[in-house]
């Protein structure tokens, strides 16, 4: 089977970080003998700051099966309102049809186009797709999707006609997929959970022997990664377990989170490690007793399958995804916005934690998430649209 892939966002040379959840995606549709074309317009990309000729906003390889353009563009905060975004989709469908064409020439019409996010990704695709007969599955992984669906004006009306063409439209988890059901926007057909790359993330778990309870957390910490929330819940335990807290991620807004990290007694506890590479982050798991998800909303959470598959006990807030992916045997769900209760649930897990053998977690993930069971999911799905389509 001849797969089109049309990321939203993908890792470029300049941000080899940016968006690296995307690549186990790509990886699992190639699974099962399937040709797959990754076709990506680029609406992160600058302009560099000295001259440049037409040449940077053509189309190129980045590998042979591996097609880039950049669409470049300013910002605007009232980009993601319906007149504004209705300019970029166009656009952006333009140079979607662009790269389509390059591709189709080079290695024949895809049987299947599989778009990950709908805005714009889902949309120009759906468009592509109608035009040329081949049917689109979209996967959603955006968080503010229901907040473009919250206001008429924003964008939700892209999302709902995009619905009407797509014959296949997941969520990246249970708990994800009923919040985009209850938008009305469109019916979702099921989960599509994050892939993780067991070979990659192993369990190699306490490396290194500690009296210390060590917790990581990863994001770009802030309000909707409820980093505020963490610090509070572990003041509230400061004197009661011996603990220490590795954060990766950009820390934006830094002085809003003063009260804890000026504080002598509390932030010597604290390491703020910003964006590492996947070694680093597989280093520190193998050398963690706890993850900790303290978000105020999500659509899934990568990282925590990553630490599952490295052999570490999970606690998460019941923010709407992250909940739904885990059961009782890897970890535990806590209260969203409660920082009493995420502490309470941390003393669990520190005196407890020999209920969670390592070899148990990854099991979890082995079973539920690697490449394998999510390629075998990816090709009952692609078969189910492809079946559809043919009924039309």
């Amino acid at each position: 089977m001849k797969i089109f892939i049309v990321p939203t966002w993908h890792p470029t040379e300049q941000n080899p970080h940016f968006a690296n959840w995307i690549l186990p995606h790509i990886s699992a549709s190639a699974q099962n003998g399937n040709e797959v074309i990754v076709l990506y317009v680029d609406t992160e990309a600058k302009l560099p700051n000295a001259p440049v000729d037409d040449s940077f906003l053509r189309p190129k390889y980045i590998t042979d099966h591996h097609l880039y353009i950049p669409m470049p563009k300013k910002n605007n905060r009232f980009l993601r309102t319906r007149f504004f975004y209705g300019k970029i989709l166009n656009e952006y469908t333009s140079k979607l049809r662009e790269l389509y064409k390059i591709a189709e020439a080079k290695w024949g019409k895809p049987d299947l186009i599989h778009a990950h996010v709908s805005l714009p990704a889902g949309y120009g695709s759906a468009i592509i797709g109608r035009e040329n007969d081949v049917p689109v599955v979209v996967t959603e992984h955006y968080t503010g999707f229901e907040y473009d669906a919250k206001y008429f004006w924003r964008v939700g009306y892209f999302v709902k006609e995009m619905g009407k063409i797509v014959s296949g439209f997941y969520a990246v988890s249970p708990g994800f997929a009923e919040r985009i059901n209850q938008t009305g926007l469109l019916k979702v057909d099921g989960s599509l959970p994050n892939p993780i790359n067991i070979n990659y993330f192993k369990c190699e778990h306490k490396l290194i022997k500690s009296d210390t309870f060590n917790i990581v957390t990863t994001g770009s910490l802030g309000w909707r990664k409820g980093t505020d929330i963490l610090l509070e819940a572990l003041s509230l335990i400061n004197n009661q377990i011996n603990w220490k807290l590795t954060l990766f991620g950009n820390l934006p807004d830094e002085h809003k989170f003063k009260k804890w990290l000026n504080n002598p007694n509390f932030n010597n506890r604290i390491l703020l490690n910003g964006c590492v590479s996947q070694s680093e982050l597989v280093n520190t798991y193998a050398n963690s007793d706890l993850f900790v998800v303290s978000s105020r909303v999500e659509t899934a959470n990568v990282s925590m399958l990553e630490a599952l598959s490295c052999g570490i006990p999970v606690i998460t807030t019941r923010c709407g995804a992250p909940e739904t992916l885990i059961n009782n045997k890897v970890g535990i769900s806590v209260p969203s916005e409660n920082a009493h209760a995420l502490a309470q649930g941390v003393l669990r897990m520190a005196n407890n934690i020999g209920n969670y053998p390592p070899e148990k977690m990854r099991e979890f993930v082995v079973n539920n998430y690697s490449m394998e069971k999510i390629s075998s999911l990816l090709a009952l799905v692609y078969d189910t649209a492809i079946q559809k389509k043919k009924t039309l």
